[in-house]
């Protein structure tokens, strides 16, 4: 489903809502599916935002994701994001405010009421 996501989170901080408004929302293709966990043998939910190619991700994926407020067309996601640095990578807590639109929709203009 075409949506416009905002990342709510930076490095593990939650941003200010002047922050989250500054930045420009990245549209692609939501979709919510279930990989295989090693570690514990059971599926995790994971959240990914696909650009126009429908393989290439606009946003680092979501692992074990859960929606957190789902109001109308919005809902935060919130899950662990896994940035990647030079020699290691880290896991971080990450939530999306998802706005779901039609392919002709304007960009959403204001914050949900409360973030994750």
């Amino acid at each position: 489903m075409l949506a416009d996501v905002r990342p709510l989170r930076r490095a593990g901080k939650r941003l200010a809502r002047d922050e989250i408004m500054a930045t420009p929302p990245r549209r692609g293709d939501l979709t919510i599916f279930k990989r295989a966990d090693p570690w514990s043998g059971s599926a995790v939910p994971v959240a990914a935002l696909l650009g126009p190619d429908q393989i290439s991700y606009q946003l680092p994926p979501l692992d074990q994701v859960r929606i957190a407020r789902w109001r109308g067309s919005e809902l935060v996601l919130v899950g662990l994001e896994e940035l990647s640095g030079r020699k290691a990578s880290r896991v971080e807590l990450q939530s999306w405010w998802v706005r779901l639109i039609s392919p002709a929709a304007p960009p959403q203009t204001t914050p949900p009421a409360s973030t994750a």
